[in-house]
């Protein structure tokens, strides 16, 4: 599965892999915005978007282990099953650059900014391991055969399906699932609080500027 959403950031997911869409708020004049993922299981690769890239800590993608905070990069990971072991390998964007990405939980906080550093997160209140440096190849051996197709995303020639996400068009492959997210977890918020939480426990939706349940 491969989205494309309204500020230019993509996700792709795996076979038999499950995310939810939990927030997307973006303004286009000015290119700045809020939005949260969730990934229970399968492996993944989301490039961000304008929100990331002019909002710091505005973005995030959350598993059973750890919150990432994305600040305009390009990832790679894998949620080994439902509450497992989180994996996160920072990746070189298209021009070259690298981006930086943190990770948090109650175990503490970790944060990678060279092309390649990987870390492990065995449990929500275990802190991120400490990073390890892989080579491009290493990436087929960690994450699987189809890592290739998912960080080169979408195809752009008309063999996938298209669907309407929330209002956010987007490509669709078979076995995509759109589930509800495990139980919202407060202590998942980045330090900017609300305006970085995930929402968890709350469908997939499109904020319409009411404070949602949950909200801080």
């Amino acid at each position: 599965m491969h989205i494309t959403f309204a500020d230019e950031s993509t996700f792709s997911l795996g076979e038999n892999g499950t995310m939810a869409l939990n927030e997307l708020v973006y303004d286009p004049a000015s290119g700045m915005g809020e939005a949260a993922f969730s990934v229970a299981k399968g492996v993944f690769v989301f490039v961000s978007g304008m929100i990331a890239k002019t909002t710091p800590d505005a973005m995030v993608v959350n598993t059973p282990t750890t919150t990432i905070g994305v600040r305009g990069t390009k990832v790679a990971g894998e949620v080994d099953a439902e509450g497992g072991e989180t994996v996160v390998t920072l990746l070189r964007e298209d021009d070259g650059q690298t981006g930086e990405i943190v990770l948090i939980n109650d175990g503490g906080v970790r944060v990678i900014n060279q092309a390649f550093q990987t870390v492990r997160v065995e449990s929500f209140a275990e802190a991120p391991s400490l990073p390890e440096l892989i080579s491009e190849a290493d990436l087929k051996a960690l994450y699987g055969d189809d890592i290739e197709a998912l960080i080169e995303g979408p195809r752009g020639d008309g063999e996938d399906d298209h669907a309407e996400i929330d209002g956010v068009r987007g490509v669709r492959d078979r076995g995509w699932t759109h589930p509800r997210p495990p139980g919202h977890r407060c202590r998942q918020c980045l330090p900017r609080g609300r305006i970085a939480c995930a929402r968890m426990g709350f469908p997939a939706r499109r904020r319409t500027g009411r404070p949602g349940r949950g909200s801080h």
